[in-house]
């Protein structure tokens, strides 16, 4: 389980100070999330870890509005695409 006020300091770190976040910009945040498809056919450790990353997406987002009001923050959570280095959908490529 991730514990949100364990986190927060360090998403709040991660805008300030990696992405150098200012005023007004937009930060979009993506995290695939299984395929049906995958949930019958992936053992139950990957499909944690998959499901852990989408959970921290909406974590960061919501920390992330919350802290940078006059920011644009997006999270979009889309679809596995079944692999690394693979090409991300029309809809998530066109954020």
């Amino acid at each position: 389980m991730i514990i949100r006020e364990k986190v927060t300091q360090s998403i709040i770190n991660l805008f300030r100070v990696n992405l150098c976040l200012s005023e007004g910009e937009k930060a979009l945040i993506l995290a695939d999330a299984p395929t049906p498809n995958e949930w019958n056919r992936l053992d139950l450790d990957f499909l944690t870890a998959m499901t852990k990353r989408v959970l921290l997406a909406r974590i960061v987002g919501d920390v992330a509005e919350e802290t940078f009001r006059t920011n644009s923050i997006e999270v979009y959570i889309y679809p596995s695409v079944g692999g690394h280095g693979r090409d991300l959908p029309d809809d998530v490529a066109a954020k």
